[in-house]
C-alpha cells in the first residue's frame, strides 16, 4: 500500500470536491429545475442559510467517503453488479466505455449520456445501502443527491485515479480506509488549528477534523487483544488463541478475578475514535 500516493489522492480529491460540490451548488440555486423534488430543494435551501461553507464541506466529504466506501465493496465482492465497474480502464485521451446498459442514457456514447448513466447507477446504490449504512448513504431524495460531483469518467478523472490507489491489493489493508479519510481532512485539520494560534474557537462543524485521529491497525490490534483477548483467554485458558495475537502480553501472575463473557461489553467512550 503506497501511503504517499493515497495522502496525494486524498488532499487534492478534497480540492476537486469542494470545487464541484460548488459548482453543482450555484447550478441548482440559479436553475431551481421543475424536476427536483420541492421538499428536497427546500431542504438544501435551509441547510445553506445556516452555513454554505459548512454544507460545501460537509457534502464534498460526504461523496467522497460514499465513492471509497463503493469502491471498498466493489473489490470486496459486496456489490452485485460492481457500482463502479464502469470506470475507464481504456489509455488517457480514449473514450469511456459504455456502461450498465439498464439505465437511462446509457445507449449514448456521448460524455454527457455516459457521465448521465454513472450518475443514476451510483445513486441506486447509495439509495438501496442507505438501509444498512444510514449513516453513510442517504435514501432518495436528500439533498446530497442534487450536489453529487459530476464529469466522473474521464480518463484521468476521480473515478480513474480512485481505482489507481485503491487497487484489490491495497483494499486487502484494514487501514486503507482510515488513512484515506485521516489525508482528505488533513488540510482542513491544519486551518482548524492554525486559528487556534491566533485565538479563533473551534466551531461545532469543525470538531472532527480537529479530533478524529486515525489510528494504526497495531495500535487497535494491542488494544483489543490486551483487553477482550485476555477476557478471552481467563474464560478459556485452554484456548490456543494467544497465538495468534502477536500483541499480546501474557499477565505475570495467574489471574482468577474475571468478568463472564457473557457480561462483556466493548465501546469506545472518546468522541473522535475511529477503530
Amino acid at each position: 500500500m503506497d501511503i504517499n500516493a493515497l495522502k496525494r489522492f486524498a488532499q487534492t480529491s478534497r480540492i476537486w470536491m469542494i470545487d464541484q460540490v460548488t459548482a453543482r451548488l450555484n447550478r441548482m440555486l440559479a436553475e431551481e429545475t421543475r424536476s427536483v423534488p420541492a421538499g428536497t430543494l427546500t431542504a438544501l435551501k435551509a441547510a445553506i442559510e445556516r452555513n454554505r461553507e459548512d454544507v460545501i464541506e460537509q457534502v464534498a466529504c460526504t461523496w467522497f467517503n460514499r465513492f471509497t466506501a463503493l469502491r471498498f465493496m466493489d473489490v470486496m465482492g459486496l456489490t452485485t453488479p460492481h457500482v463502479l465497474s464502469f470506470v475507464s480502464r481504456a489509455m488517457p485521451g480514449s473514450q469511456a466505455p459504455p456502461v450498465i446498459a439498464a439505465y437511462p442514457d446509457s445507449a449514448r456514447t456521448d460524455h454527457d449520456g455516459q457521465e448521465e448513466a454513472c450518475r443514476l447507477r451510483v445513486l441506486q446504490a447509495c439509495h438501496d445501502w442507505h438501509g444498512r449504512m444510514p449513516f453513510l448513504f442517504a435514501k432518495a431524495g436528500d439533498y446530497t443527491d442534487l450536489l453529487m460531483p459530476a464529469d466522473l469518467l474521464a480518463p484521468d478523472g476521480f473515478l480513474a485515479r480512485l481505482r489507481a490507489v485503491m487497487t484489490e491489493a491495497a483494499c486487502q489493508h484494514v487501514e486503507l480506509i482510515g488513512w484515506l479519510y485521516q489525508f482528505y481532512i488533513s488540510a482542513k485539520k491544519d486551518t482548524v488549528f492554525a486559528g487556534l494560534k491566533r485565538n479563533i474557537r473551534i466551531t461545532p462543524a469543525n470538531i472532527p477534523a480537529a479530533t478524529q485521529l486515525f489510528t494504526p491497525h497495531w495500535i487497535v490490534r494491542y488494544l483489543v487483544e490486551n483487553s477482550l483477548g485476555r477476557l478471552w483467554l481467563r474464560n478459556r485458558p485452554q484456548s490456543e488463541l494467544a497465538a495468534k495475537m502477536a500483541y499480546y502480553i501474557a499477565p505475570q501472575k495467574p489471574e482468577a478475578d474475571f468478568v463472564p463473557l457473557a457480561a462483556c461489553r466493548v465501546g469506545v467512550p472518546c468522541e473522535g475514535v475511529r477503530l
